[in-house]
Formats: C-alpha cells, structure tokens, sequence
C-alpha cells in the first residue's frame, strides 16, 4: 500500500488515509479512482469504489479537537 499512497501522491493528489485495504482520496477524479483499481490489479487485488462523502471524521483526533476534513474524500477499498 505504500507504492500506492506515492503513487497517487506522485500524480498531485492527497493521501487522507491509506491502511491495508483501503485508501481514502481527497476530490478524486474518475482517473484516479480507475488508477487505484488498475494499481491493485496489478497485485492481485480488487478494489471497489465504496462511496463518495461530503465530510468526514477524522479518527485520528481526540473527540474534543475533532474537526471535519475538507469536504468530497473518496473511498476505494481494496478487498482480496
């Protein structure tokens, strides 16, 4: 998954979140959501498109201080 986080990071796109089986995108374009998909291909992986938020969490802050990130983060999870 790290050759993948700089790869979408290579093509000027954010990387919100990335784990084992799912990589979150900041305003994805067809392109690279489709990129994703062949990326994973390539290692025998299936990616899907789950879903399109307007807003998210971010988990990674104390509840107190949690903030919403910028608006549109793409999900495409990864499912072997």
């Amino acid at each position: 998954m790290i050759d993948l986080k700089n790869e979408v990071l290579k093509r000027g796109f954010q990387v919100a979140h990335i784990k084992t089986d799912s990589i979150k995108i900041p305003d994805a374009t067809p392109e690279i959501i489709q990129f994703v998909m062949d990326f994973g291909e390539r290692y025998g992986y299936t990616f899907e498109h789950e879903a399109t938020y307007d807003r998210m969490y971010c988990p990674c802050q104390p509840p107190k201080v949690m903030e919403l990130l910028e608006p549109r983060i793409t999900i495409a999870v990864c499912r072997i």
